[in-house]
């Protein structure tokens, strides 16, 4: 699915087409981001591409694979082509953490567990201690 994108003031017409794909419209996604700008200049002229989260340089390239924490977060593409025009595609993420993430363990089961097993342990071993010392005092 494609992305909303927009333009920023900087951008301008002969700056050349820019795509982003792998980002929903709603930005929800299950973890981890996985991203591509498909951007041709048409000058010709090599460009650099950004992704900036939350105000930070997280990444350089045409790509993106990165695990993102839940919760609401600011992605920034940025590009910058060899005639010093900047374009920037902004998108508000909300990632879905993926399946058993952050899920507690069974606490109760494996406190049951863990006393059935070193309880039944620790009687046995009481009762083993005293039909020995009981055998000793005879």
């Amino acid at each position: 699915m494609i992305s909303a994108l927009l333009f920023s003031p900087s951008a301008v017409s002969d700056a050349g087409d820019v795509e982003v794909r792998g980002i929903p419209e709603d930005g929800r996604f299950v973890n981890p981001l996985n991203a591509t700008v498909i951007y041709e200049d048409p000058g010709g002229d090599q460009a650099t591409v950004s992704w900036i989260l939350d105000g930070e340089l997280v990444e350089e390239g045409y790509h993106i694979q990165r695990y993102i924490y839940p919760g609401k977060h600011n992605l920034t593409v940025r590009i910058e082509n060899g005639n010093a025009t900047v374009i920037e595609r902004y998108f508000l993420l909300d990632p879905i953490p993926p399946p058993g993430w952050g899920e507690e363990p069974d606490r109760k089961g494996n406190e049951l567990l863990f006393w059935s097993v070193f309880g039944a342990g620790a009687l046995i071993f009481a009762a083993a201690a005293a039909w020995i010392w009981l055998r000793k005092a005879e």
